[in-house]
């Protein structure tokens, strides 16, 4: 943990992602970044020095000195548990080395992409309970990510990913969810109402774990998501081969046609 002090008091904080709940990170990512904020973040990821410092130019001193700090208070207050009266008294310099040193690295995670390394785990302890995390499988040569789940599992976590910008905590809301689908003791078959139930008991997972799930079931997803293309790409082609023996057949003569 993370201890910083303002006005003479002490606060704690997550100093990585193994010490995040998924639901503090529901809670930052539902906070409202600032479009021109988002913006330059997304200029810097890119890495285009120049580009870089012509945004960093166009940044208006409102956004700069009043926009900004007012995120950045927001964010703190949520990840050190502060109360409104003690966030509006941390001055706008402190504002921004706090959440520059310790909060913006989390901020850009969730936004976009986590700083941390595969870790490869391979169980979650949820209320006495393992919880298998699925792996991938080589069949013929090929990796299979998720090889033993079914339609409906893939339905259902199909479901929640493709309404992701619904929830106000995007993925990381319905994240404890998605790891209930497709996590589950060796030898259980999904049960909609098991994985509801188990939902609850893991909305405090560490972030680490969802990170470690989301990648194998990202994995998962987007395999299914070529198969299905694929077959819309037969289908369609299909299709296509049909219409044409059929235009071709309108244009034969009487008997031809009979």
């Amino acid at each position: 943990m993370v201890s910083i002090t303002i006005n003479k008091k002490t606060y704690k904080g997550c100093e990585n992602w193994g010490e995040m709940p998924c639901s503090l990170a529901s809670a930052i990512f539902t906070i409202p970044m600032p479009e021109t904020l988002k913006e330059y973040y997304k200029v810097s990821i890119s890495g285009d020095e120049e580009l870089i410092n012509k945004y960093l130019l166009n940044i208006s001193d409102t956004d700069q000195f009043k926009t900004f700090p007012e995120y950045y208070g927001k964010i703190i207050q949520v990840m050190y548990g502060m109360s409104d009266k003690e966030v509006d008294k941390i001055p706008v310099l402190q504002r921004c080395l706090i959440y520059e040193k310790y909060c913006m690295v989390f901020v850009l995670g969730l936004h976009w992409s986590p700083n941390m390394e595969h870790i490869d785990i391979t169980e979650i302890e949820c209320d006495g309970e393992t919880l298998i995390i699925p792996k991938e499988r080589i069949v013929l040569g090929v990796s299979v990510p998720c090889p033993d789940e079914n339609t409906e599992t893939f339905a259902e976590a199909a479901d929640l990913a493709l309404n992701y910008d619904r929830f106000k905590g995007g993925k990381y809301e319905v994240a404890p969810n998605l790891i209930s689908i497709f996590c589950r003791p060796k030898g259980e078959v999904y049960n909609s109402v098991k994985s509801l139930e188990r939902a609850e008991k893991l909305k405090d997972v560490k972030m680490d774990v969802v990170w470690e799930v989301f990648f194998c079931l990202n994995e998962f997803l987007i395999m299914r998501e070529v198969r299905d293309l694929t077959f819309l790409i037969n289908q369609a082609e299909s299709k296509k081969k049909w219409q044409h023996r059929l235009r071709a057949f309108l244009r034969l003569g009487g008997t031809e046609q009979y």
